[in-house]
């Protein structure tokens, strides 16, 4: 039923690898990876912090007053103590294979968005990068505009059950990806390092070109996952709105001026 539903929103293999490209290309990764690289290693004592600093970084409405912040970290700190082992961190569960039907699982990522929600200042964007940057495998980020597209019933207070139906639409839309393309995902990681690459040539300040060095190793390492790319095609397509170019391969005969006679002056 979600299949037949959405499915004019399953991007094509060039879409989604364009809306990729544009997204890394854009700079907005940086935020990203930063905090992604802060993450490791750290506990429930102090990933508050860190995410409070993420979302503020992408524009979310986290209090930014110095007598509202540690407040805001000190209740994710306290929310990932209780809800961590809801998130199915150290599971091999990803977005392409995670069972949306099991009712026990929905519950515990329920619980965990309703956890979220009760945290004052936290809304749907700011609980959907939360979930993600804890478990870039399974969860995928939303913001208002994405939920619009694909929820526009959901309202502006998106609820846990919304987001368990978001889950199931990318599901869906990833498994209709890797149908036509099962290496997919490396591709696009490949594809992301050799863009990271070019850019580490370009920089000639040494400390940003230090920054991007750890950026680029944290990539090597780690690679993106298609909960993530599937988040950068959405970003570009509905919440920057950004039109992307018309699948073409200037290789194809079909396509390229250089097999017909479109470019040729006409005679006088």
């Amino acid at each position: 039923m979600i299949g037949e539903r959405y499915k004019n929103n399953v991007p094509s293999i060039e879409d989604l690898s364009w809306a990729v490209f544009l997204y890394n290309a854009s700079g907005e990764d940086e935020i990203y990876l930063d905090t992604m690289i802060l993450l490791e290693g750290k506990n429930s004592i102090d990933i508050g912090e860190e995410l409070v600093n993420f979302l503020n970084r992408w524009r979310t409405r986290v209090p930014r007053e110095p007598r509202d912040l540690p407040r805001t970290s000190i209740s994710i700190n306290k929310w990932y103590s209780e809800f961590s082992g809801n998130l199915f961190i150290d599971s091999d569960i990803m977005i392409e294979d995670v069972d949306l039907k099991d009712p026990s699982l929905v519950e515990k990522i329920m619980d965990a968005y309703n956890g979220l929600s009760k945290i004052p200042f936290i809304g749907p964007t700011s609980r959907g990068k939360i979930l993600h940057m804890l478990n870039p495998h399974l969860f995928v980020a939303w913001d208002k505009a994405i939920i619009e597209n694909y929820l526009p019933d959901a309202g502006e207070n998106a609820r846990a059950e919304d987001y368990i139906l978001f889950l199931r639409i990318m599901q869906n839309m990833a498994n209709e990806v890797l149908s036509i393309d099962k290496n997919i995902v490396e591709s696009l990681s490949e594809g992301v390092i050799r863009l990271n690459e070019l850019n580490l040539t370009l920089i000639n300040k040494a400390k940003e070109k230090q920054e991007r060095l750890v950026r680029l190793n944290f990539l090597q390492e780690k690679g993106k996952t298609m909960a993530k790319f599937l988040d950068e095609y959405n970003w570009i397509m509905y919440t920057r709105k950004i039109s992307l170019p018309p699948p073409w391969n200037p290789c194809n005969r079909a396509d390229s001026v250089l097999f017909n006679d479109s470019h040729k002056t006409k005679k006088r």
